[in-house]
């Protein structure tokens, strides 16, 4: 058996055997610990399975990608500023505490159509 673990960067993986036992299932999937690659049974023997993964991006997804960058930068910095600023501590509080009001009046709202 095989556990990933995955916490970001590169998965840390954990082999807990070594034994490569063939299933008598043609495509069934295993990690082999020993050569680092996934491994696809063709039924006789193991395939290795290319790891490498190419992600095509629409104009969409790279705008998407780039506002999440500059939204996690701005948060950051407003969360830095926090840390020796009571104002700015002050006023995120208000904030917070608004989105959550918010989200109360949207599920009252919502549960309103229903009836």
């Amino acid at each position: 058996m095989i556990r990933i673990n995955y916490s970001g960067g590169i998965p840390l993986h954990h082999q807990t055997s070594n034994e490569y036992q063939l299933p008598g299932i043609t495509g069934a999937i295993q990690w082999n610990g020993t050569s680092r690659c996934f491994e696809v049974s063709t039924g006789s023997g193991w395939q290795k399975i290319d790891n490498n993964i190419t992600l095509d991006t629409t104009a969409e997804v790279t705008g998407i990608l780039q506002w999440a960058r500059v939204k996690m930068k701005e948060e950051a910095e407003l969360k830095k500023l926090a840390e020796s600023n009571a104002t700015i501590k002050d006023l995120l509080s208000t904030i917070k505490n608004a989105q959550q009001q918010i989200k109360v009046v949207q599920t009252l709202i919502k549960d309103e159509v229903k009836v």
